[in-house]
């Protein structure tokens, strides 16, 4: 004997108490087995996002370069892209380019500081005051938009036909979403650290 007491093996009774508060070992194997396959699926998953982001920002920060050069910012280019085949309004335009009214309106005013897009008001309705690019601003798409092609291409190059259709298709998926899976994996029970 010791200052801790006895050190005997526990008895029958212990053994038994003790199974009745925890639940059978092949319980926690179940458990332990939901869970790296959680922690895979999430590794995955999170692996695919970070390429995603990373492919996603090396073309932008090429684009971005080459836009540059001709002191356009994405978004300028993008408006002007919209605007090539006709006039549109401001709300038709941020639509175009799934970006907020508000956004689309600091843009345009950039633009029309630099003599590439004007407002005219509407032949027929007063209240509408559509946007059209300018004799500047067309002569600068024209230019801007066959190089800014040839950069997609290029670095798209890195994928066969194939899969460049496959990566579009994708896109538009991830894009769109699935309401009803979204919410369910918001939802899934958490089944410990997943660190």
């Amino acid at each position: 004997e010791n200052s801790l007491g006895p050190l005997n093996a526990p008895s029958s009774a212990v053994f038994d108490r003790i199974s009745q508060d925890f639940p059978p070992s092949s319980h926690w194997r179940g458990i332990a087995v939901k869970e790296s396959r959680r922690q895979r699926r999430n590794k995955r998953t999170l692996a695919a996002y970070a390429s995603l982001v990373r492919a996603t920002e090396l073309v932008l920060e090429l684009l971005t370069r080459q836009l540059g050069t001709f002191g356009l910012t994405m978004g300028q280019f993008r408006v002007l892209e919209a605007l090539r085949d006709g006039p549109l309004s401001q709300a038709e335009i941020a639509a175009e380019v799934s970006r907020p009214d508000s956004d689309v309106h600091v843009v345009l005013r950039n633009l029309g500081k630099r003599g590439l897009v004007v407002r005219r008001a509407h032949e027929s309705d007063r209240r509408k005051i559509p946007v059209q690019l300018t004799p500047a601003g067309e002569k600068l798409i024209a230019k801007v938009a066959p190089l800014h092609a040839s950069v997609v291409r290029a670095r798209m190059s890195a994928l066969d036909v194939r899969e460049q259709e496959s990566l579009r298709r994708m896109c538009e998926k991830l894009a769109l979403g699935d309401p009803i899976r979204f919410l369910r994996e918001l939802m899934a029970p958490d089944l410990g650290d997943e660190g």
